[in-house]
């Protein structure tokens, strides 16, 4: 039996993490008003102007045979852009609304200005005029992704892409993300203390996924929005570093850095395409490609496997022999979605309550494997309450529950994507025979491995050299803090408030 909550959302029994399928009525003018749709999904007489202003109509597509074949369900609904005169539209990332399954996964948004021939293209560019230079960043969500489907060890793949990415794309630096997964950490943490301390209201949701941020924004914005932390995710952080400090030490102007970022996650495109990560006009990340798009990569480049391409170390713009002090307790917190509930649970726990936590922590299942949450309790009272929520199922309960004011956690790591960032849309799919868990499973396995044997970074120095300032001053809020927005809700969407 299919259950069916709303026309938006059809939830089966055996896949209750399904992602967010295409709403029926999910048509919203580019310029943030909304257009009519008549009786048989086509866009109504009152919207005709709408060609003339460089607005995208959208019709319904007709039922499969195959939905009829669901007991007690209506048929899905998705789209199919139609022009019926004018010009053909160029849609940016930036007119997304991500009102379907790209909330979670975006499967096919391979955009124009986020596209692996555009890299290339850059690339070219770069190495012609003289003036311009390639920096790259990859996410060890990728790394691990990689190093499992070429069959090759973490660390050889990390120096095989860098070469990829060096000899084959002429980058001149390419960077692990975990250094600047590290600040967004600890500079999560300062922020979570300024919550505490000036009674903000709690929870205290984490915005590092951008789907959830996305969907947070556009369906339930006035009632999420407050809860939202600021510190930007690990990938923005690493372009502001880019476009500052490597740019600097580079002797280039932030302009003329081309930065390239490799993600697990198709969302990230809309993420860097935000307005609020630029600068001056300038983009912080200029492309993102997914781990899936590496493999089109190599094939620019003429090869066959990522074992084929040279070897060249990644690039550590600061020492990483030494741990920092505010980043000791970041190592066993990495889960494959950065660790933000546990690092903050542990580091609150020792600085806010004096009570250190040795060992594991002791997460307790809620409703499924990605709904879990830690107490941490003194004297019969519990004092500190976080939570992780992973894909959609979990994040409507979190939500809720803050709507009902019934929440009592203070802190809540979200990823739209089950199983969090390991599982994203742009990772490469198992092999054939191969169970998702399974697979996802080993990723998991050797991400929490490889991140509990590296170096961490040090974070000290980099506050101090590239910040000049502490966590939570003035000048990591300008560098490492972003702000969210209450958007228009697109219709239909709107429904889910009651999933």
């Amino acid at each position: 039996r299919v259950v069916m909550f709303s026309g938006a959302v059809k939830i089966a029994p055996d896949a209750l993490n399904d992602f967010i399928a295409p709403s029926q009525d999910c048509v919203v003018a580019l310029d943030g008003g909304k257009l009519k749709l008549d009786d048989d999904g086509a866009v109504g007489a009152s919207s005709e102007d709408a060609f003339s202003t460089g607005e995208v109509a959208l019709r319904r597509r007709k039922p499969r045979e195959d939905d009829a074949m669901a007991v007690d369900a209506e048929p899905t609904s998705t789209f199919t852009p139609t022009m019926t005169q004018g010009d053909a539209l160029k849609v940016s990332l930036s007119d997304c609304l991500a009102c379907s399954g790209c909330v979670t996964s975006a499967e096919s948004v391979l955009l124009e200005q986020q596209s692996v021939d555009e890299f290339a293209q850059a690339c070219a560019r770069a190495r012609s005029d003289g003036t311009s230079v390639v920096v790259a960043s990859v996410s060890p969500q990728s790394l691990m992704s990689l190093s499992e489907a070429y069959g090759l060890g973490v660390e050889e793949t990390r120096a095989r892409l860098g070469g990829l990415l060096k000899a084959g794309f002429g980058a001149a630096r390419a960077f692990d993300t975990s250094f600047s997964r590290d600040i967004a950490l600890v500079e999560t943490f300062a922020e979570f203390t300024e919550w505490m301390r000036d009674g903000a209201r709690t929870p205290m949701l984490a915005s590092a996924c951008p789907g959830w941020v996305c969907y947070a924004e556009k369906t339930h914005g006035e009632l999420a929005v407050p809860h939202m932390a600021t510190t930007k995710s690990p990938q923005q952080i690493m372009g502001r570093f880019v476009k500052s400090a490597v740019a600097r030490e580079l002797g280039v102007p932030a302009h003329n850095v081309y930065h390239v970022s490799v993600m697990p996650c198709y969302d990230k495109k809309l993420e860097a395409t935000r307005d609020d990560f630029e600068s001056d006009g300038v983009k912080d990340v200029d492309v993102v490609l997914t781990t899936g798009e590496v493999a089109l990569l190599l094939e620019k480049a003429g090869l066959c496997h990522l074992r084929d391409a040279p070897a060249n170390d990644f690039d550590a713009f600061v020492s990483t022999n030494e741990q920092a002090p505010e980043s000791v307790c970041a190592a066993p917190a990495v889960s494959g979605s950065g660790g933000y509930a546990e690092y903050v649970f542990r580091r609150a726990a020792a600085e806010l309550f004096n009570a250190p936590i040795t060992g594991e922590i002791d997460w307790v299942k809620m409703r499924n494997a990605d709904m879990r949450e830690a107490t941490l309790t003194i004297n019969g009272e519990a004092v500190l309450r976080v939570a992780v929520a992973y894909g959609f199922r979990n994040i409507q309960n979190l939500v809720r529950s803050i709507k009902l004011k019934k929440s009592k956690h203070h802190f809540v790591e979200i990823m739209a994507c089950p199983s969090g960032c390991l599982n994203g849309g742009g990772q490469i799919p198992a092999r054939e025979g191969t169970a998702n868990k399974e697979l996802i499973d080993r990723l998991d396995d050797t991400y929490r491995e490889n991140a509990r044997a590296r170096p961490m970074a040090d974070v000290s120095t980099l506050y101090r050299e590239w910040i000049g300032g502490n966590p939570g001053s003035s000048n990591a809020r300008e560098a490492l803090r972003t702000q969210y927005h209450i958007r228009a809700k697109s219709v239909g969407v709107v429904q889910l408030n009651s999933w």
